[in-house]
């Protein structure tokens, strides 16, 4: 339009992006006294470590039941978050994340050093007590 190559501009005819909202929509986050009181409630769960990393980190759903053991370097205290679960249409299928920042390494605390080796020695227990139907998937929660 500035070099006068066009004769009418072509935006003219496009509608805007719509916003996902007003904005008046304030995320709402459990205090330290909630979050300690889910985890306290779900103490007895099989999924405990689950809720705890993902309360501890800030992963996502998907990212965290995702998560492979190979992702995980306890001695250095770190895991790598390389892809997610995610549901669709009753099946599961795996996700590579969208972007460069989905793709990144997370710190893990002394105390969730502690729980993510808890699970691995529970899962090694209930490996040994399957049967030879027990198919390794890697997976840090199954």
């Amino acid at each position: 339009m500035r070099w006068g190559q066009l004769s009418r501009n072509p935006l003219d005819a496009a509608d805007p992006p719509r916003a996902k909202g007003d904005g008046s929509r304030e995320m709402h986050t459990w205090t330290t006294d909630q979050l300690r009181g889910f985890l306290n409630a779900v103490a007895d769960d099989r999924l405990w470590p689950l809720w705890y990393l993902v309360a501890l980190t800030g992963m996502r759903r998907g990212e965290a039941i995702g998560l492979r053991w190979r992702d995980v370097d306890l001695e250095a205290g770190r895991l790598s978050v390389r892809r997610a679960l995610i549901p669709i249409n009753r099946e599961v299928v795996v996700s590579e994340p969208k972007t460069a920042k989905g793709r990144r390494v997370v710190v893990l605390d002394p105390g969730t050093i502690e729980v993510l080796k808890g699970q691995a020695a529970r899962q090694l227990d209930e490996q040994s007590q399957w049967d030879e139907g027990w198919v390794e998937t890697g997976l840090v929660f199954t």
